[in-house]
């Protein structure tokens, strides 16, 4: 199995169709279809099932597209990091990552950290995906980032954990949820507007609300960025599970309806290497502790009023 079985299988899960997938790859039907066999003999079960409204996956390919999904990240974040060439890699002093939903946060406390420092220090700060942030840690190519925390963080980077998050479930203003008590009922009868499989927070929710539960999403449209999701649900398509920082200071936070809980929390850490501490701990405990304060300040104000 190679990268472009990866990329196959990955964008197979998304589309549901070879037909779509060859537009997108180099790959004619017949090639593609010849792989997905080839993928299934490798694996020793079946993976695809074909109908007339396209290709559906099975439950092992399901379960096999999360590691599938995560290996194709770490081989094309592995090319971008072998691909740089050494006066590429360390054009800046400090290089920094932050998981998209909390750059709000922390880039005014990291920015006002390098604006006291008595010798002006070179940086440069970039925004992914909680997995891809890691990863480039991992490799050097960033010196710190402040990710969701999650099972698959290497061993060879320090981590400390920064602040929790609630999860609240959310939709549009005005829009009533169906009248029962229990949880299971009430999000068995509404559509869901979840992250993909694979992100963080949605393995989360599953780990930590759906499967205690027994529930399996009936009614679900699965995107691959918060902004879409709460698009949607400004439109009033659907419902979802938004974590309580992603809502603050946000004006269209006052179009939404939120159903404050803390059944689901999730954790945000920072990761870095061991020879950046052993240079600037003093600049991790300042970001930690001004990421610690703003939360705090914003957690006790902003949200209080919704």
């Amino acid at each position: 199995m190679d990268m472009l079985d990866l990329r196959i299988l990955v964008e197979l899960f998304e589309k549901r169709s070879i037909s779509k997938v060859a537009k997108n790859l180099p790959l004619s039907y017949s090639a593609i279809n010849a792989r997905l066999l080839n993928m299934e003999s490798e694996v020793g079960v079946r993976l695809f099932i074909r109908t007339s409204r396209g290709t559906e996956l099975t439950d092992a390919a399901e379960k096999f597209y999360y590691f599938a999904y995560k290996s194709l990240l770490s081989l094309e974040t592995g090319l971008s990091i072998a691909r740089q060439s050494n006066s590429q890699k360390k054009k800046e002093d400090i290089q920094i990552g932050i998981t998209r939903p909390l750059i709000h946060l922390v880039a005014p406390v990291f920015t006002n950290l390098m604006n006291t420092q008595k010798t002006p220090v070179a940086w440069n700060i970039q925004t992914g995906f909680t997995l891809e942030l890691m990863l480039l840690t991992n490799g050097e190519a960033l010196d710190m980032s402040i990710i969701n925390h999650n099972k698959f963080i290497p061993d060879s980077l320090e981590q400390e954990k920064i602040f929790s998050d609630p999860i609240h479930l959310v939709g549009a203003k005005g829009q009533k949820l169906p009248n029962y008590q229990e949880l299971y009922h009430i999000l068995s009868r509404v559509p869901l507007i979840l992250l993909k499989k694979g992100f963080p927070l949605r393995e989360l929710i599953e780990e930590e609300l759906f499967k205690p539960m027994g529930f399996v999403p009936k009614q679900v449209i699965e995107v691959d960025s918060m902004d879409i999701v709460r698009q949607l649900m400004c439109d009033g398509v659907g419902y979802s599970f938004m974590p309580e920082m992603a809502l603050l200071d946000r004006k269209d936070a006052f179009d939404l309806e939120i159903y404050a809980s803390d059944i689901v929390i999730q954790t945000f850490h920072m990761v870095y290497l061991p020879t950046f501490y052993q240079e600037h701990q003093a600049l991790i405990a300042d970001m930690i502790n001004g990421i610690r304060t703003t939360v705090k300040n914003k957690q006790a104000g902003t949200f209080s009023a919704y």
